[in-house]
């Protein structure tokens, strides 16, 4: 067995495994866990296709007898890899690029990516380099437009901090997941573009150096799945630590209002569940009662505290600089304080000051 064959071969054992654990291990049942699920099983599937594809190449060794059809199935791997993956993510992007449309457009583009591959197959030299070209430019432009959309979505949902215990929170962390993996992914599909007309030796490297990029991908879906259930289990223990079913509002009511009073809110980094356990009682309850209560979610209803407070040292201390209010009722920093404060009062801190304190 040659080092190539011996990295394929070892390519089939990590991606087959892989999938199939993925495929298996299971999460529990609710709808918070929608996103994670998707992404789990569509990653499984991504990587047991890796192995299918590659025992193909592996057992009629197509390196070797049929050069032109190797090429032509490693691209094709490639590009329904990708494809499942965007499909997978394509829901996570923002709802203005999630049109019927679009996942038209994404299908067709590598449909014809596809054709034009196996096309190769049945063309003179000049012609088949010209092709594989063609099919290799439309790939990239197409996974770099989903790409900006993903970083995009990523960046504006951790902008807004999504509540924690929603279906944004598990949005936001299978987000975050891609966006730290599909830089690096796409560079090693890049890569694996440049050396299909490498040699053997190459392209053993390149199989060994995915069994890496493959395991840290497994990995860290295994960690999100270990984190959901984990606080889904610490949801349970607050709850059962205080014996009690569900506090009536007019109790919780007390308590939040109280918690208000002490500027608890003003903390920089507070979440819903330090929250509840300050409160003792679980996320899931709070989070219900500051939707019935004030009409939104907890992140939003803690931003307006703030920004409320905020408005009041803005009045009532002239002198005291932007950023120092932003530390005070916090904010993350000072940006993201005026910008907070842009999207309520449609001006900035400053001109909002300056209107006020000519009006006393």
């Amino acid at each position: 067995m040659t080092l190539y064959e011996f990295s394929q071969f070892s390519y089939i054992v990590e991606t087959l495994v892989l999938g199939v654990t993925l495929a298996v291990i299971g999460n529990e049942k609710t709808q918070s866990t929608y996103w994670l699920k998707q992404t789990k099983r569509i990653v499984a599937a991504a990587l047991v296709i890796a192995a299918l594809f590659t025992a193909i190449k592996f057992a009629f060794n197509l390196s070797s007898t049929h050069r032109n059809t190797d090429i032509a199935l490693t691209i094709s791997m490639l590009y329904l890899i990708t494809f499942l993956l965007i499909m997978a993510f394509m829901p996570l992007a923002p709802k203005s690029y999630l049109t019927p449309m679009r996942r038209m457009i994404t299908t067709i583009m590598f449909m014809i990516c596809i054709t034009l591959a196996w096309l190769s197959l049945w063309l003179n030299e000049l012609l088949t380099q010209i092709v594989l070209v063609a099919s290799m430019a439309i790939y990239l432009v197409e996974l770099a437009r989903i790409i900006l959309a993903l970083i995009y979505n990523y960046k504006t949902l951790g902008k807004q901090g999504p509540a924690p215990g929603s279906n944004d929170e598990e949005r936001y962390n299978c987000l975050k997941l891609v966006a730290h993996n599909i830089i690096l992914l796409s560079l090693f599909a890049m890569l694996h573009i440049l050396l299909l007309m490498s040699n053997e030796l190459c392209m053993a490297l390149f199989n060994f150096a995915m069994l890496f990029v493959w395991a840290y991908l497994f990995v860290q879906i295994i960690n999100l799945i270990i984190n959901s259930n984990s606080l889904k289990k610490s949801d349970l223990g607050v709850e059962s630590k205080t014996n009690s079913p569900l506090q009536p509002h007019a109790e919780l009511h007390k308590k939040v209002n109280k918690w208000i009073e002490s500027g608890a809110f003003c903390q920089q980094g507070i979440t819903m569940i330090q929250m509840a356990q300050h409160l003792s009682t679980n996320r899931t309850y709070l989070s219900q009662y500051i939707n019935a209560r004030y009409g939104c979610s907890f992140n939003t209803w803690l931003t307006q505290l703030r920004l409320t407070e905020a408005k009041r040292l803005l009045a009532s201390s002239p002198t005291l600089p932007i950023d120092n209010i932003a530390k005070m009722t916090g904010f993350a920093s000072k940006s993201h304080f005026i910008n907070s404060f842009k999207a309520s009062e449609k001006t900035t801190p400053g001109k909002w000051r300056m209107a006020n304190t000519d009006k006393r």
